[in-house]
């Protein structure tokens, strides 16, 4: 799925590799309402289909492309 979205950022010279993507759902993204915490970000599998992780949600979401060097496995839990 990285390959896909650095294709489409014309980020074609980084190695997909070097990439993860972070769910980020958040039940309001109002910025009152962040300040409040209530959201949750982790890092998807490369198998896991984005279609399925983005049918859990219970709120509103987004996809992050963050690069791996970037993550820290304490912020962004890996969930199998």
């Amino acid at each position: 799925m990285c390959a896909q979205t650095l294709l489409k950022t014309g980020r074609t010279e980084e190695p997909a590799d070097n990439y993860v993507l972070v769910e980020d759902v958040q039940k309001s993204w109002d910025h009152r309402e962040l300040d409040k915490g209530g959201g949750s970000q982790r890092v998807l599998d490369a198998a896991e289909s984005v279609l399925q992780a983005q049918n859990k949600w219970r709120g509103s979401g987004r996809f992050l492309l963050r690069k791996k060097s970037t993550v820290r496995s304490q912020q962004y839990p890996l969930c199998l």
